[in-house]
């Protein structure tokens, strides 16, 4: 994993232990879950739509 960082979320409690379950079924964590979640969320839209590009700087990040 190349430069890790941290991501915090607000979910609903039963939402939480629903994924928890999830997660163990498939011999991971709640967050190795999420972010196999978010990964295979990207390569579809990317598989659709082609790369999502990420800004460069913090100046070209603001909206």
């Amino acid at each position: 994993m190349e430069d890790p960082c941290t991501v915090s979320i607000q979910m609903e409690r039963v939402l939480r232990e629903k994924a928890r379950v999830r997660a163990v079924m498939g011999c991971r964590s709640l967050a190795g879950y999420i972010r196999q979640l978010v990964r295979a969320d990207i390569r579809i839209y990317e598989a659709e739509n082609g790369p999502i590009s990420i800004p460069n700087t913090e100046k070209e990040r603001t909206p």
